[in-house]
């Protein structure tokens, strides 16, 4: 599968999961604890320098990963990324689908991470260097937003970025992220409904299939 559908929303999510704050920041709450905790832990990885030759990179990918992974719900993303069509999935469906779309959504997001849209001449990219925490909310139902605005070291642009997470069992997860108003889940279902209304389930799975390869 073209990897273009895949990778379009990451580009929001990699410039997100980038930085530390060095400002001031809101009083937070569990949520907002939990993004600045993986950003933190993302930028230690991008500003280590023995994991910057090109020789490291596999082993840099691979420890973004492990920062980023634990912080995200991919099943309530996959789940969202269907939209109604998930109810119309057997459970087994559900799984397969799950088990397929989760791996492809981290490595994409992780490589974005490493290497943002606009590169360096070295090809490592724009490390982020502040964020400001603007606000964050938290519904008695269980959800939570934390609004957060990140700058570069080397651009003199901004972004505006949310998180949207969920609490379930007593653990506050990421379920989407929201960029410049644009947000991610949205999109993949988007893309998703339209693969599914010209073509068929089994022809998405090939796509996700074929994508892994």
């Amino acid at each position: 599968m073209h990897r273009t559908w895949l990778c379009w929303t990451l580009v929001m999510v990699v410039t997100s999961l980038g930085l530390m704050s060095h400002g001031k920041t809101a009083e937070a709450g569990e949520p907002q604890e939990l993004i600045r905790q993986t950003l933190t832990g993302v930028l230690a990885v991008l500003s280590d320098d023995t994991l910057k030759a090109p020789e490291q990179r596999q082993e840099r990918l691979k420890r973004i990963a492990q920062v980023v992974s634990p912080s995200f719900d991919f099943k309530e993303m996959a789940r969202r990324s269907l939209g109604h069509d998930w109810h119309r999935l057997t459970p087994t469906q559900q799984e397969e689908f799950v088990q397929l779309f989760s791996p492809l959504l981290l490595q994409s997001l992780v490589k974005r991470i490493a290497y943002r849209a606009t590169t360096s001449a070295e090809g490592y990219g724009s490390v982020p260097n502040a964020i400001q925490y603007r606000r964050e909310t938290i519904d008695p139902d269980g959800d939570a937003s934390v609004q957060t605005v990140m700058t570069y070291a080397h651009e003199q642009t901004t972004e505006d970025i949310e998180y949207l997470l969920l609490r379930r069992d007593g653990t506050w997860k990421v379920y989407d992220v929201v960029v410049e108003g644009a947000s991610m889940v949205t999109n993949y279902r988007t893309q998703f409904a339209q693969i599914l209304r010209q073509e068929s389930y089994a022809d998405l799975i090939k796509r996700l299939k074929t994508a892994q390869q």
